[in-house]
């Protein structure tokens, strides 16, 4: 959704398509031949930037034309993250253990891979990046998960860098929920805060619901986090751990009305 109220859609076909706010179809773009692999991304400048099965980034103009189409040097059925736009109007894009930095234009102007460790499953990007914050020692940069739980931070043309573990396996990444903490749904069980300057976990929640967990959260106004489980309630919790809400999602059916009364037995038949 962009700053005036309206959709951007990328299909299962390599179309992309605007609609106002209303719902009515401003234009639609055939970009190619491939289709998107994953949710575009919005830059600071207005521009939709697309990541194709075919390992490009698209980008396409507020009024529907192709600004750039840039070959990323990547397996784009690799990417299992939505791209990262950043304030200069570049964007981040990760796929498999490769990540690559685009400029407002769509040339490369960072690329780096995560360096395979025997033993070890920090092999491929699998949580969301994230913009982030800045610390006493200077901005972190591009915050993101791998499959085993591992927190890395990325800042070109330094190679990422390890911050710590989650503890387990981080459902679909993880969100920035404070000026120092990374917040994950781990194992689809627990809500685990990750300090980001010491690498300490903290479990602020654990479900024991018999139910996981969809990730990530969400912040309200107030700072709950919001969580949905896969079983349709609605979880928020407060900085303190506190389940402050919790919702069914789903009207619950509609008991069907009883059945009408039988029929009135007569008197006795008579001697």
């Amino acid at each position: 959704v962009d700053e005036r109220g309206n959709i951007l859609v990328a299909g299962t076909t390599p179309d992309v398509i605007k609609l106002d706010p209303e719902g009515k179809e401003l234009w639609r773009l055939r970009f190619g031949t491939s289709a998107a692999v994953v949710p575009p991304v919005l830059t600071s400048d207005g521009t939709l930037v697309i990541v194709t099965a075919s390992g490009q980034a698209v980008g396409i103009t507020p009024s529907g034309s192709i600004r750039f189409a840039s070959a990323l040097g990547v397996r784009g059925r690799d990417a299992d993250t939505p791209p990262l736009a950043l304030d200069d109007g570049g964007v981040i894009i990760a796929a498999g253990g490769a990540l690559v930095e685009i400029d407002r234009d769509g040339a490369v102007r960072a690329r780096t891979a995560l360096e395979i460790k025997p033993g070890t499953a920090d092999t491929r990007v699998t949580g969301a990046l994230v913009q982030g914050p800045a610390t006493e020692a200077g901005p972190l940069g591009a915050l993101f998960t791998t499959e085993s739980g591992s927190v890395f931070a990325w800042r070109p043309p330094a190679a990422p860098r390890k911050l710590g573990n989650l503890g387990g396996f981080p459902r679909r990444g993880a969100v920035v929920t404070g000026a120092r903490t990374l917040t994950a749904v781990v194992d689809g069980r627990r809500i685990v805060d990750f300090d980001l300057p010491t690498g300490v976990t903290h479990v602020r929640f654990n479900s024991g619901m018999g139910t996981q967990i969809d990730g990530p959260v969400a912040i309200a106004p107030d700072g709950t986090l919001l969580a949905a489980t896969q079983s349709g309630l609605l979880v928020g919790v407060d900085a303190a751990g506190n389940e402050t809400i919790r919702v069914a999602l789903e009207k619950p059916p509609v008991a069907p009305p009883p059945p009408p009364p039988g029929p009135t037995a007569g008197p006795p038949p008579s001697g």
